[in-house]
């Protein structure tokens, strides 16, 4: 009989295991004498607790997020999961992969979009749902997402090589259902709850695309209006009130005119400590600089 504390191999794939486990939580072996593996199917889904556990979906027991099978029960858990960083409020973290990156979320919160920079003209992406992955995309490089109710996601990709990004709308299967290039870097993006208008932003410059706030019908895939106004990071879409809101302004989004309204997009207080920071970092290295120039 195993004492509290000791500690026993598996059979099976020579992981680690403690006492008073039943399965192995690597490979689901039966790691007790006379038991043999479930045959009832996974039931249920893994619930994320945290960014270090996870629980089981069929008895409910309390998991490492890095396991592939419940120790008690022995039915498989998913191996990938997205958690918003508890740190960080603008990035989220995938494990027991942990790579992280930005991320956008459904306005319901259902999905989650992440994205990464795995090297030079390459970037994974994946696509959660309550937290577990139902999309896994390679592309080359998008900078900016965002996901609608529905788990339809849009991505701006910049594949260098000029002042140019392709928009791509993508089905909760990962398969892409309308494709748009323009000659302009983005500032941003937004897709509206329900899937069916996407706005984007560009950076100033001096290609035609350049400095434009477009509107996209994506029900048939043809641009609605553009207008020219300074680049915006943040943009919401309200198709109740046939509203599009920035930080400049807001339009009305079936005719593009300017809309009456006080509310304007507001930047994240994240954002804006984080922009201080940077800030405060750079003049101190500016003056630092400054120190170093002068005479003793």
């Amino acid at each position: 009989m195993d004492r509290p504390g000791d500690t026993r191999c598996c059979e099976r794939c020579g992981a680690d295991v403690g006492s008073g486990v039943a399965f192995c939580s690597r490979c689901g072996a039966a790691t007790s004498p006379g038991r043999s593996a479930p045959m009832r199917p996974w039931v249920g889904p893994t619930r994320v607790l945290n960014a270090e556990e996870i629980e089981c979906g069929c008895c409910a027991s309390r998991l490492r997020s890095a396991d592939a099978y419940c120790h008690k029960c022995g039915v498989p858990v998913r191996l990938l999961h997205v958690v918003v960083d508890p740190d960080f409020e603008d990035v989220a973290r995938v494990i027991p992969k942990q790579w992280f990156g930005p991320f956008a979320r459904s306005p319901d919160c259902r999905f989650v979009l992440v994205w990464e920079s795995a090297g030079p003209q390459s970037t994974r992406l994946v696509l959660a749902r309550h937290g577990q992955i139902a999309v896994s995309l390679d592309l080359r490089e998008p900078c900016f997402g965002a996901v609608a109710n529905s788990g339809s996601f849009l991505i701006l990709e910049v594949p260098g090589g000029g002042p140019h990004c392709v928009a791509r709308l993508y089905d909760v299967a990962g398969n892409v259902l309308f494709e748009q290039e323009y000659r302009a870097l983005p500032a941003s993006t937004a897709l509206s709850g329900d899937g069916s208008v996407a706005a984007l932003s560009f950076r100033d410059g001096a290609t035609v695309d350049c400095g434009q706030l477009v509107l996209l019908c994506l029900r048939n895939r043809r641009e609605r209006w553009r207008v020219l106004t300074p680049p915006s990071r943040l943009i919401e879409l309200d198709t109740l009130t046939d509203t599009l809101l920035t930080e400049h302004g807001a339009f009305r989004l079936s005719t593009g005119r300017p809309a009456e309204t006080t509310r304007r997009a507001e930047i994240p207080l994240i954002d804006q400590m984080r922009k201080s920071a940077i800030e405060e970092k750079a003049r101190e290295q500016a003056e630092s600089s400054l120190r170093a120039t002068q005479p003793g």
